[in-house]
């Protein structure tokens, strides 16, 4: 469904490359993670494969076709994304927010049809935001937003899905409800899903492959099993971990290095030498 191959990116003029040489592929009903530290090139890659952003070098490709030959209405009648920190005008509704995902598929001056209010109240359903229609932007929670925008996002019925941290202020239950939300979207629906993460575990539990990033370049791309190791994820977030597998499903679970606590006035906490109060100042 889309393709990224061998692309380059950077902002600015002469500026080191954010995005360097990735190539990856898109499949109707698979799930792509994307993983690595902050400030990798996870998220300006997948605005890149949203169109968003040209890439310098490389090329992406849309079902066969490159990016900067379709227009913007092209691209978003089959590419949806939810974005990580979105502006959304706190006056606008939850109907509001919701609806605008219909815009691609309309004509001008066309308004919203009975089919369009059934496709967006059929999104609000699947992401449990129908009793958000009527809330205002500015009166709901982070998390209640984040699920506003996968509604947003899934009212556009796309062929590719992007995910910008779609977990990002969820508790736990919704989180997992968004994933498996994604999961079975992917198979049901045939969507191609990629999805930029931190949590390496949920990741592992529910994409298909994962790409691991660092520096603006794919390390490994593959099974959940081949990119999460012990040596891949020391490689690159420079951390000593220990990987074994799920008890059920068998994928990996990464588990952190033994808490090590050090005293307050350790290096990585450095003091301030004690200051002399202002006469003037005590009482």
């Amino acid at each position: 469904m889309l393709e990224v191959d061998h692309v380059t990116f950077g902002f600015g003029h002469g500026g080191s490359p954010v995005v360097s040489g990735a190539s990856l592929a898109l499949w109707p009903g698979r799930f792509v993670g994307l993983l690595g530290p902050n400030g990798s090139g996870k998220s300006t890659l997948l605005r890149l494969a949203a169109g968003l952003l040209h890439p310098q070098q490389g090329s992406i490709r849309l079902e066969g076709r490159t990016l900067g030959s379709l227009g913007r209405t092209e691209i978003a009648r089959q590419v949806a994304v939810v974005p990580q920190q979105p502006l959304m005008p706190e006056a606008f509704t939850g109907w509001d927010i919701v609806v605008a995902g219909r815009t691609p598929h309309q004509a001008i001056l066309r308004g919203t049809s009975p089919v369009d209010e059934a496709i967006v109240q059929r999104a609000l359903a699947l992401v449990d935001a129908t009793h958000l229609v009527d809330r205002r932007v500015g009166e709901i929670s982070g998390g209640e937003q984040q699920r506003l925008l996968l509604a947003r996002a899934l009212a556009q019925e796309p062929t590719v899905l992007l995910l910008d941290e779609p977990t990002a202020h969820l508790d736990l239950p919704h989180q997992l409800a968004i994933l498996d939300l994604a999961l079975r979207l992917a198979r049901e629906s045939g969507l191609a899903i990629l999805g930029v993460f931190h949590d390496l575990n949920l990741t592992a539990a529910y994409c298909d492959e994962l790409s691991l990033m660092r520096e603006g370049r794919i390390l490994v791309h593959g099974t959940p099993e081949t990119v999460l190791s012990a040596d891949w994820i020391a490689a690159v977030y420079g951390l000593d971990v220990t990987v074994v597998p799920h008890p059920q499903s068998g994928r990996p679970v990464v588990l952190p290095p033994a808490a090590r606590p050090r005293p307050l006035n350790d290096d990585a906490f450095p003091t301030r030498s004690p200051q002399k109060a202002d006469p003037s100042l005590v009482r």
